[in-house]
C-alpha cells in the first residue's frame, strides 16, 4: 500500500507540472469522508483527480476522473468490495462559481453523482458545498467541505448522506 500511495504521489507531481500548459485544469485532493447509516460505518479517507473545465466568468465545470478510497481494516460490508481500497473512475461533475479577493477566492459548489455498486444498485447522488482556494503565482491550494445527499432507493441499504472535507492543489 506504501508503494501504491508513493507511486500516486509522483504521478501526480509530475502531471501538475505539466499541467500548467494543458488547456483543461487539473485538481488534485486528498479528504476523508464521513458516513454512517443504520447498516453500517462507511469513514474512509480518499484521493482524487479531476479536471476543470472554464465555463464562463468565474464559472468552472470539474469532473472527477479518478478516484481511490482507503478503508480501514474493520470496514466489512460487501456493498463496496472486500477489499481495504477501492478505485473508482469517473463518476461526478460539478458546477464551481468562484469569488475573487487578494489573498482567497472563496467558491460554492453544486453537482452530482451517479454510480452503480456491485451489489447491482445504483445511486443519485446531490452535492452542495463550500471552500476557499488561496491565490498562488500558478498552483493554487484549497481547502473544501461538502454534503452528499444519496439516494439509495434502488438497493436495499436506503438513503445514505455524506460530509466530505478535503484538502488540495489546482491548476487552472
Amino acid at each position: 500500500m506504501k508503494k501504491l500511495l508513493s507511486v500516486l504521489c509522483v504521478i501526480c507531481i509530475s502531471v501538475i507540472s505539466y499541467a500548467e500548459k494543458l488547456p483543461v485544469g487539473l485538481e488534485v485532493d486528498a479528504g476523508y469522508l464521513l458516513q454512517k447509516n443504520d447498516y453500517y460505518n462507511a469513514n474512509h479517507f480518499f484521493l482524487e483527480g479531476s479536471a476543470l473545465f472554464h465555463a464562463v466568468k468565474n464559472f468552472y465545470v470539474r469532473i472527477r476522473v479518478t478516484d481511490i478510497s482507503i478503508y480501514s481494516n474493520d470496514f466489512t460490508t460487501v456493498a463496496f468490495g472486500t477489499g481495504l481500497y477501492s478505485w473508482g473512475i469517473g463518476n461526478g461533475v460539478d458546477v464551481m462559481a468562484f469569488g475573487h479577493s487578494r489573498k482567497f477566492n472563496p467558491y460554492g459548489v453544486g453537482g452530482f453523482t451517479l454510480s452503480a455498486g456491485s451489489e447491482g444498485g445504483a445511486y443519485l447522488g446531490v452535492r452542495l458545498g463550500s471552500g476557499v482556494e488561496f491565490n498562488a503565482k500558478s498552483v493554487f491550494p484549497f481547502v473544501e467541505a461538502d454534503l452528499d445527499f444519496h439516494d439509495l432507493s434502488i438497493s436495499s441499504l436506503g438513503a445514505q448522506n455524506a460530509v466530505t472535507l478535503k484538502a488540495g492543489i489546482r491548476v487552472k
